[in-house]
């Protein structure tokens, strides 16, 4: 058994869930590793769909859990970070998928550099029929990547970065100890947003040795249903730029002059929005109260 573990929440979604499994079954030239999934208390057909992997597949074994009552998303993330007792791990949401080659080369990169997170590129898909893709890239060579590049690509934000663990495959104790602080600590957890933000680069700033790999392994859907594409972009925004704050604050992160004004204009474009949003909402309040 290979000593990493997939972890995948879901909430029915099991056609979703049915392609991400089918995606991990597809993985090229590895033997048997393990995968949990924590069952929402799905109503639909999701049950069937773990029975059918489990019946079908010779390169995982699935660890099923079904919970009895609905959980907040984030509570089912714990669930299942709390089941792992691998040195690796690898959250892939039940809208996510990897690409075949994706498992092999982490673990290769793992194995071969002796690091503690391995990283790569994510191609996010408009999961609307429009089969739109946008494709999230470090803006840095392959190889060893330092905190002073992941605060560049970080401070992007506004633009599409990456943000999901599912293009990661991270030490168990780091991603805990990251899952564990966002938890605590992010101030949107109710609304489920910033956590997935958190931990990503929370594992990036804590891990001692992080490899960039130049390669999209991962592919994360992005539907309606999707909370990053249901929430206000307002909301969505003050969540990841208080997010951003938090790490640099909790990492004692100094910015260069250049990244400094970036975090300025970030913070002064939030209340600009929220100004403006605030005044259009009053606006149009009074203009039908008339």
């Amino acid at each position: 058994m290979n000593d990493f573990t997939v972890v995948i929440p879901t909430f029915n979604r099991a056609n979703l869930l049915d392609r991400t499994l089918n995606s991990l079954n597809e993985q090229k030239n590895i033997s048997k590793f393990k995968v949990i999934i924590s069952d929402n208390n799905c109503t639909d057909n999701t049950y069937e769909i773990v029975k059918k992997w489990r019946q079908k597949s010779e390169i995982f074994i699935i660890d099923y859990i079904k919970q009895n009552n609905t959980l907040s998303p984030v509570d089912n993330w714990s669930v299942l970070i709390d089941k792992i007792d691998t040195t690796y791990s690898k959250i892939v949401f039940d809208d996510d998928w990897l690409k075949p080659n994706a498992i092999e080369t982490y673990l290769k990169i793992i194995k071969e550099q002796n690091a503690d997170t391995v990283v790569s590129n994510i191609d996010i898909y408009m999961d609307d029929g429009s089969n739109n893709t946008k494709k999230n890239y470090f803006e840095v060579s392959q190889g060893w990547m330092n905190q002073d590049q992941v605060i560049n690509y970080f401070l992007q934000l506004g633009k599409a970065i990456n943000v999901s663990p599912s293009a990661s495959l991270i030490k168990t104790s780091v991603l805990k100890e990251a899952f564990y602080f966002s938890l605590i600590n992010n101030e949107c957890s109710k609304k489920v947003i910033g956590n997935d933000l958190i931990m990503n680069y929370y594992s990036l700033f804590k891990s001692q040795s992080v490899y960039y790999i130049d390669e999209t392994l991962a592919v994360c859907g992005a539907g309606k249903d999707s909370i990053t594409i249901s929430t206000e972009k307002r909301i969505l925004f003050y969540c990841y730029l208080n997010s951003l704050l938090l790490l640099i604050n909790t990492f004692n992160i100094q910015l260069s002059k250049t990244q400094r004004n970036v975090m300025k204009r970030k913070i002064f474009i939030y209340k600009i929005r929220k100004i403006f949003i605030v005044k259009y909402r009053n606006l149009l309040i009074n203009k039908y109260r008339n």
